[in-house]
């Protein structure tokens, strides 16, 4: 009887310092994670202040006697850097454990679509001409309602 309140005591310990460990974990995650959020959010900010100061009205790369062909340059660098920086962000908050948890999710949701019992042409179709009728149907009616009150006003008017 004697052993089994040790080993109940041991497993206690145990338990509690494995939630300590835990909670360690968890306050470097957190940590980690906000280092990484606010890298996300200082990239799009340093990228926007660029952007505007490289590309916007004023800009170092913005010239009046620039031909058809640099403009062009200049517009494709600037959306490869927005692209390069759309994929950097997206990496760093995937990294992040709000951004594996929404990627866990987005592969749910892709299953689930599998699952998913689509209609057929034929439905799709016959659904679509009954919601362009309604919707046709209900804009006469709304126009007929308004046509009634606008009358109704002029009667009022000329009294």
């Amino acid at each position: 009887m004697g052993a089994k309140k040790n080993k109940k005591a041991g497993s206690m310990t145990s338990t509690s310092s494995k939630k300590v460990a835990n909670q360690a974990v968890s306050t470097r995650e957190r940590s980690g994670n906000l280092v990484k959020w606010l890298g996300v959010v200082l990239l799009i900010v340093g990228a926007l202040y660029l952007d505007r100061y490289l590309w916007g009205a004023k800009g170092i790369l913005v010239r009046s006697t620039a031909t058809t062909f640099t403009s062009f340059l200049y517009s494709l660098a600037r959306f490869v850097a927005w692209a390069l920086l759309l994929v950097l962000t997206l990496f760093i908050a995937a990294n992040t454990s709000h951004g594996q948890r929404a990627w866990q999710n987005l592969k749910k949701a892709r299953n689930e679509m599998y699952r998913v019992t689509w209609p057929t042409r034929q439905e799709t179709m016959k659904n679509a001409l009954l919601l362009i009728c309604i919707v046709i149907s209900m804009a006469i009616l709304l126009w007929l309602i308004d046509y009634g009150f606008m009358e109704l006003t002029r009667l009022f008017v000329q009294l």
